[in-house]
């Protein structure tokens, strides 16, 4: 130890030698500790006045640690653990004692202790999943998305719509009230569905695009507020939430430009791949996860459960898009070749992005959105070519048969044959959107030189 000068005041006033036989020492009055150097690797060993307030010698701390000239800045003690040690207090009043080690630190650094995990093994480890909504949940739910279902309908065919929209606004603040006093994540999803309702009944006019803009718009603004002030439900707001804020879009373009239902499902689809595609990162920037941030698990779990909603709500979005494409080929209001090989990408892009998830909630969403899509498929083949509606079904349950087995263990070269595939499936997207939208057809009208 360096610094001590082997002379201690007894508590009676006498000085004796350190560890002498002439008395046992009553009060020690100096502390031995190890200081260490934050920024660099030197260390020393000092003896400091136990008693004495820490901001009166940490000046002569730094000099006898960091040198005769230190940077001009404020320095602080730390212990091993973080704790800060109070500079109005001595050594004894922070709890210090003989062979401790204090960091002496800048005041701006950041201050020692455990090191937090890594934000991916934290994500992984999250805790299960909730477990799923009861029956009486479930029935209610149903029971409430009829009542909105029969209170458009009665407005739309004659009933008063003012009337009709106001009451569907009642239920609505009704519903949040019960769900924010008792947290059942049923009784807001009614509240998101009957405000929804009500802005389709307050749209004047033929139902059309204007409804469906209002109506999306108004479940995305519900389905955000209800993620901030309720706790529960994350998974199924955001899903809500992000298709949504899709259909929202597209059809305020819809609006300004001129489009058909093909036009109008082509690019919904579009948005909603490209939406899917950066779920990940979407859900990392809403949540604020950075790399070498602290991450709890009840972050995690909440971030997990974003991702999952994100997923969920771009996956049906797609699927909601490839039927709109294929009724309206059905309907022959577009020739059926550009349509069913759109729709036939969009489920090879859902079904071989399914791959890509850990969590078994991303990909039942994406795998089952796949298959619906597959099955609108397999259907607009059987309608517009009759002839060989044998062989669409035996390809569809060849499809249902092959997701039925997804979980078994793939070769290596199939695994990056499914790359291929997907990248390419992927990168068709947009061409065959313009296809079936009939973008060629209006650049080829046109007369560009």
């Amino acid at each position: 130890m360096s610094g001590s000068t082997g002379i201690l005041v007894r508590g009676d006033g006498l000085r004796s030698d350190y560890g002498g036989n002439r008395g046992a020492v009553m009060d020690d009055p100096l502390c031995r500790v190890t200081i260490q150097c934050a920024h660099t690797s030197r260390a020393v060993d000092l003896s400091i006045p136990r008693h004495a307030g820490l901001g009166l010698l940490i000046p002569d701390i730094v000099a006898l640690v960091v040198g005769t000239d230190p940077p001009q800045t404020a320095w602080r003690l730390d212990r091993i653990t973080g704790d800060r040690c109070d500079e109005s207090r001595s050594l004894h009043d922070n709890g210090v004692h003989d062979g401790d080690v204090i960091v002496l630190a800048p005041a701006q650094s950041a201050a020692p202790g455990p090191v937090p995990g890594e934000a991916c093994v934290t994500l992984s480890a999250a805790g299960l999943d909730p477990p799923p909504p009861t029956g009486s949940a479930v029935g209610w739910t149903v029971a409430g998305i009829a009542a909105a279902a029969v209170l458009v309908l009665s407005g739309v065919n004659g009933a008063s719509q003012p009337a009709t929209a106001i009451l569907a606004a009642v239920v609505a603040v009704g519903a949040l009230r019960i769900g924010m006093r008792t947290g059942h994540v049923w009784t807001m999803l009614l509240c998101i569905v009957f405000a929804g309702a009500a802005a389709f009944l307050a749209t004047p006019g033929r139902p059309g695009a204007g409804h469906l803009l209002l109506t999306s718009a108004v479940c995305a603004s519900v389905s955000v507020m209800l993620l901030r002030v309720s706790e529960h439900g994350t998974r199924l707001f955001t899903a809500i939430a992000a298709g949504a804020t899709a259909i929202a879009a597209v059809t305020a373009t819809a609006l300004a430009l001129p489009m058909d239902l093909t036009t109008h499902g082509a690019t919904l689809a579009v948005v909603a791949l490209g939406g899917l595609a950066v779920s990940g990162r979407l859900a990392l920037l809403i949540d604020g996860i950075r790399p070498g941030r602290p991450l709890s698990g009840l972050h995690a779990d909440r971030a997990r459960d974003r991702l999952a909603g994100l997923v969920s709500g771009f996956a049906a979005t797609a699927t909601v898009a490839a039927i709109s494409v294929a009724a309206s080929a059905a309907l022959e209001q577009h020739t059926w070749p550009a349509t069913a090989v759109l729709v036939a990408v969009i489920a090879v892009v859902l079904s071989l992005r399914m791959r890509s998830y850990a969590d078994p909630r991303c990909r039942h969403a994406v795998g089952w959105s796949g298959l619906i899509c597959a099955t609108a498929g397999f259907v607009l083949l059987a309608i517009s070519v009759p002839v060989h509606a044998g062989w669409s079904a035996v390809t569809a349950f060849g499809a249902a048969a092959w997701y039925r087995g997804r979980g078994a263990p793939g070769n290596p070269l199939l695994a990056r044959v499914g790359d291929v595939v997907e990248s390419l499936a992927s990168a068709a997207v947009i061409p065959l959107a313009c296809w079936a939208g009939g973008v060629f057809d209006l650049v080829r009208s046109t007369s560009l030189p």
